[in-house]
């Protein structure tokens, strides 16, 4: 079974999408929300008895459009920056925190006991500092805070028999269902992110980096807990 966890839950793409899936449950919640995410978990329980093999936190908050590529030298003013970074870290670092914490007594009811933070280039220190690239800064910045969240809880639960890791899906060509136009280079990018190592990067289809990510999940075993891994099952940083 699997069950989808969306704050829209009529959403068109998704209903569409989901059309004839018997084992898809879609049930609302929200990431900055605590407390729905508990009400969401609780009908995950009701569904399983109680129990969770894999949780996958892929919720993340970019501030799109022009505000998405900022700087901190960007902004306005500090008052404005403030609020931009505030509102991604309630979405980026506590999100995954409410999330766990929210599905965890679920989790340790089980045999599968993995959680996986969906992580982004944009986290890692190496790539920031290949690319000088200054500017995403609220969405780096908190992302890279929600991997040490997952570092934290893989460090935490290690004892109990969990593996915990963050898992970079690609550079994934998301063009079909983006809200508003795509304006990335994603080749230029993945052409960077072989520069400095990472052998593997490619473009990929939604269903490429899925297909790819549960092959990786699937495999994952305890020594792998904290790692940060390319949707391949090489490190990133």
């Amino acid at each position: 079974m699997v069950f989808v966890v969306v704050r829209n839950t009529d959403s068109p793409h998704l209903k569409s999408f989901t059309a004839g899936l018997d084992n898809v449950h879609i049930i609302q919640g929200d990431v900055v929300d605590h407390r729905s995410l508990s009400r969401a978990a609780e009908a995950v329980a009701a569904i399983t008895g109680g129990t969770l093999d894999v949780l996958i936190h892929n919720a993340a908050r970019t501030g799109g459009g022009e505000r998405f590529r900022r700087g901190f030298n960007q902004y306005e003013d500090l008052d404005e920056l403030d609020e931009d970074f505030i509102d991604a870290f309630k979405s980026n670092t506590l999100g995954l925190v409410h999330s766990v914490s929210a599905f965890l007594p679920l989790l340790r009811r089980s045999t599968g006991k993995r959680i996986i933070e969906i992580g982004t280039a944009m986290a890692s220190t190496k790539f920031t500092l290949f690319t000088g690239m200054p500017d995403v800064a609220a969405y780096s910045v908190t992302k890279a805070s929600g991997r040490m969240v997952a570092v934290k809880y893989a460090a935490g639960l290690k004892r109990e028999g969990f593996t915990v890791v963050s898992i970079h899906p690609g550079l994934v060509d998301t063009s079909a269902t983006a809200v508003e136009p795509v304006k990335v280079d994603f080749q230029a990018v993945a052409n960077m992110m072989k520069q400095i190592g990472i052998r593997n990067a490619e473009v990929l289809t939604p269903a490429q980096s899925v297909d790819a990510q549960l092959r990786l999940i699937d495999g994952l075993t305890v020594e792998k807990n904290g790692a940060f891994l390319l949707y391949t099952g090489e490190d990133v940083d």
